[in-house]
């Protein structure tokens, strides 16, 4: 029982972030999705974590100089803040 009630929270959390905005929404979904099935692959070595989470965060903080988030702009066609969420929302991981 105590499954299904996180199943139903994780999914329920992810609908809330669905707007009316379709593509845009579905993308933010996405990457709160890959990120949380990184997170496994992150708990099987502390320097393979430390090294991703390091890249993404500093791409985080260079905000408009990301080249990740500026990759993203020309391939999505989105602003740069879009892209730099889309960063943001992959980092939102269950603690590991």
């Amino acid at each position: 029982m105590i499954f299904l009630k996180e199943t139903i929270d994780f999914q329920t959390d992810l609908l809330e972030l669905l707007g009316e905005d379709g593509e845009n929404s579905q993308r933010i979904v996405a990457s709160r999705v890959l990120g949380r099935e990184a997170a496994k692959f992150l708990q099987l070595s502390n320097k393979l974590k430390e090294r991703i989470l390091l890249v993404m965060e500093q791409n985080i903080k260079d905000r408009y100089q990301s080249a990740i988030a500026k990759d993203w702009v020309a391939k999505i066609d989105q602003p740069i803040d879009y892209t730099l969420f889309l960063l943001v929302a992959f980092l939102v991981l269950p603690r590991i």
